[in-house]
């Protein structure tokens, strides 16, 4: 149960991959900007499950609903036999089936036609079914889903040792081919009419952005001049917006959010996270602490003789 806030998300993930064996790994994640990646691929390869709980209201009904699924597993040690064709599919490792959550699975099939079998354990024992591959819809998005599954494989692969050059080029072909955002490709938008003449210099300016609910600028950014330069931004646009009233909605737009960001609850506050984790450390040295004095003050044992006289 955790926010995910770490930075060697690989290096993580490869160590759950190499390590939990047959154990199962459930992530629970609370607040308003967990690593939602980051948990997401753990609980896949811990063939688990994620859990995002939003707010705090919530967390009964969602533990409960992750509790059911811990008690009931439909079907755990699944597989997929494509009958000798190469069929290409992701996620690379299956998780157990839970109830009330269903696996998808984007394959890449080299035609539509034949059968496939799934085998795994129900009730401890072993299932299979067999079924068509045929009956299906054709939809433009499932490529998509596809590449980006596949994406994802490619990213996580890199700490297996396979090498950067080969991932990017091959990330690089899926996202040209399919039309996505990747870490090494983006989608860019050209603007045919002029808006502004070629000889005016450019005026450019940082752009304040919403931080997640419950983070305040100072607690993040710290509060060592950063304030006193976005408290002069506000001063700035506020007097260009008086003196002139017809001026874009977008600069006030930036006022109104500058300054939410710099008044919102003094400096050195820091973001929110799921549990009091500084008290509950004090809490526990404190019990530690008490339970060792009682412990060295205790009347050791010994032998008394009783007598009747």
């Amino acid at each position: 149960m955790t926010d995910g806030s770490v930075g060697n998300e690989m290096a993580l993930l490869d160590y759950i991959k190499r390590h939990l064996k047959r154990s199962r790994l459930f992530t629970v994640g609370i607040g308003s900007a967990p690593n939602g990646y980051f948990m997401r691929k753990a609980a896949e390869y811990g063939q688990g499950s994620f859990t995002y709980i939003g707010k705090i209201s919530e967390v009964k009904a969602k533990m409960g609903e992750l509790f059911a699924k811990l008690e009931n597993p439909v079907l755990t040690r699944i597989r997929i036999d494509w009958k000798g064709r190469p069929v290409e599919h992701y996620p690379k490792y299956i998780p157990d089936l839970y109830l009330s959550e269903p696996i998808v699975i984007a394959a890449r099939l080299p035609n539509l036609g034949g059968s496939a079998e799934i085998t795994g354990w129900l009730d401890g024992k072993p299932w299979a079914v067999d079924f068509k591959l045929d009956g299906g819809r054709s939809h433009s998005g499932i490529d998509r889903l596809f590449a980006q599954r596949k994406i994802e494989f490619l990213t996580l692969s890199l700490s297996e040792g396979v090498a950067r050059d080969t991932v990017r080029k091959a990330i690089v072909e899926l996202g040209l081919t399919h039309h996505l955002v990747t870490k090494h490709t983006s989608l860019v938008a050209v603007e045919h009419v002029a808006s502004r003449p070629q000889n005016e210099q450019l005026d450019s300016s940082a752009v304040p952005t919403n931080l997640p609910k419950g983070w305040v600028y100072d607690g993040v950014f710290g509060s060592r001049g950063e304030g006193k330069v976005e408290q002069a931004r506000v001063k700035e646009l506020e007097k260009k917006i008086a003196d002139n009233p017809g001026v874009r909605a977008a600069e006030k737009i930036t006022v109104a959010t500058t300054k939410r960001y710099t008044t919102a609850q003094g400096p050195g506050v820091l973001p929110r996270t799921a549990t009091p984790a500084a008290l509950l450390l004090l809490i526990g040295l404190l019990l530690l602490v008490t339970a060792a004095w009682f412990w060295t003050h205790q009347p050791r044992a010994g032998t008394v003789a009783l007598s009747t006289d």
